[in-house]
């Protein structure tokens, strides 16, 4: 079991019910506070779950990057969906765009995707959220957010990041697996003689459509719905057993 007391969490994103001065005073309230405790204890590590949505984002990237050069424990991760969507995926009030922090301007996806090339952020995180159709089929105020996204972060990070030169080969995998583990003082995420047999074949030229009635997942709630993307895992072996070839799960009990 991982100890989470060892850890500070710290979410500096702002209230989704807050716009304009009051959400960027409350930013700068729980930036200040944070700032406070790295000065305190460098020792501990801490995870800065933001996504900049609601205040300047390279004011928060500046304060994450001078935690770091002070040697203190930081790291910070963003999803798919903020790297890839902006608040106009809501346009036409699709609820499955409907996430927590809420989708940002052009500038903020930008602003992360700088980020994430600069290593100032860290991790790539699926941010999986699946829920019945019926709740996401509600009115948009009364929806719940989240969105699923295990079966097109691959795609998403490992194909398009890559193609369009955000990140390197190597970037991109570290995003999703190395980096990841060493976060939270996990063992795998690395190939090497007698490390944990959790394997996942990639074929970076796959090609396929985002249906979301194709999805595993029993939650088919997902913003990337209709999209064609390049680049599909083909294979999984967890503890070194194969269980998923070509899209299909294998039947692996016993």
């Amino acid at each position: 079991m991982l100890d989470f007391s060892r850890y500070k969490f710290w979410f500096v994103t702002g209230s989704q019910h807050l716009y304009g001065p009051e959400a960027i005073e409350e930013v700068g309230r729980h930036s200040q506070t944070m700032v406070q405790a790295l000065n305190e204890d460098k020792s501990i590590p801490f995870e800065i779950v933001f996504k900049p949505v609601l205040t300047t984002p390279e004011d928060i990237w500046r304060l994450v990057a001078e935690a770091k050069a002070s040697g203190a424990a930081v790291t910070a991760e963003v999803t798919p969906h903020h790297l890839f969507l902006t608040d106009e995926a809501l346009a036409g009030y699709d609820a499955s765009a409907k996430v927590n922090p809420p989708l940002g301007t052009e500038e903020d996806r930008q602003a992360l995707r700088r980020a994430l090339a600069e290593g100032i952020v860290d991790v790539v995180a699926s941010d999986h959220a699946p829920h019945a159709p019926e709740e996401k089929e509600a009115e948009l105020d009364q929806a719940p957010f989240g969105a699923v996204g295990l079966e097109t972060m691959l795609a998403l990070v490992l194909g398009h990041l890559v193609r369009e030169g955000v990140l390197s080969p190597m970037q991109a995998v570290a995003a999703v697996t190395s980096k990841p583990a060493a976060v939270l003082g996990l063992p795998g995420g690395r190939l090497a003689e007698g490390a944990v047999g959790d394997i996942t074949l990639f074929d970076p030229a796959g090609r396929w459509e985002v249906d979301p009635a194709r999805l595993h997942s029993i939650g088919k709630n997902t913003p990337f719905a209709g999209w064609r993307l390049e680049g599909r895992p083909v294979g999984t072996v967890v503890g070194g057993r194969v269980v998923m070839l070509e899209g299909e799960l294998l039947d692996v009990r016993g």
